[in-house]
């Protein structure tokens, strides 16, 4: 008879935790509540108002004893959970830090790029200015000393020289077109007198060394 009460309350017990209304010490009320599932410290709960974890200390009594607190599992618990707390801020830092040094890498290059890209302008714009200077310089010799205005009786005494375009020859290193336009001013020795022209003109600079080529072709 007492084997057969025991099994009854064990019974009768079993079946308020499969399904119950569980009141917590928190005075909260988890109706037909059962639990499904339990961690060191707290509880698994499914009720009719959905699940819930609740700490095993706010279950009722007679429920708690059934579902006592292991403090050896929890404490082994919270130390793998603080090992991975530590090995994920590792992963996360190392993660950054990778970040950061791929970043800064691609910073570097772009701005050593910006630094090429405006090293070469410069150093394009340098030879532009170098060439347009010479060339008109040597367009002014030609004028003054070669050109021939079909008088000899003229003799040059201003000559000015104003270029519309300076620009490389594709496929000829070191080879520059240029395309301008002289003022001339004469005086005639046999009249005694002034007089003025314009020619238009392109040519073909071209330096090697220190010998410089300047080819003149008249429009």
């Amino acid at each position: 008879m007492k084997l057969i009460s025991i099994i009854f309350v064990a019974a009768l017990m079993a079946a308020r935790v499969l399904a119950a209304d569980f009141s917590l010490k928190d005075g909260r009320v988890l109706k037909d509540a059962s639990i499904v599932s339990q961690a060191p410290r707290t509880v698994m709960i499914k009720h009719a108002g959905g699940l819930s974890s609740v700490a095993k200390e706010l279950l009722p009594s007679e429920i708690q004893a059934q579902y006592p607190v292991n403090e050896a599992s929890a404490r082994e618990a919270e130390r793998q959970a603080a090992i991975a707390r530590d090995a994920a801020r590792e992963s996360e830092s190392a993660e950054a830090e990778r970040v950061a040094r791929v970043r800064a890498q691609r910073e570097a290059m772009v701005a050593a790029n910006e630094s090429h890209a405006s090293n070469e302008a410069n150093r394009e714009d340098a030879q532009y200015a170098a060439v347009e200077r010479d060339a008109k310089e040597r367009a002014k010799d030609y004028f003054r000393h070669e050109y021939n205005s079909g008088n000899n009786s003229n003799l040059t005494c201003e000559c000015s020289v104003t270029l519309s375009e300076v620009r490389p020859v594709e496929g000829w290193a070191g080879r520059w077109l240029v395309k301008g336009r002289a003022y001339l001013k004469y005086y005639q020795s046999q009249g005694r007198s002034f007089t003025s022209q314009t020619r238009d003109f392109e040519a073909y600079y071209h330096k090697e060394g220190h010998k410089t080529n300047f080819e003149v072709t008249l429009r």
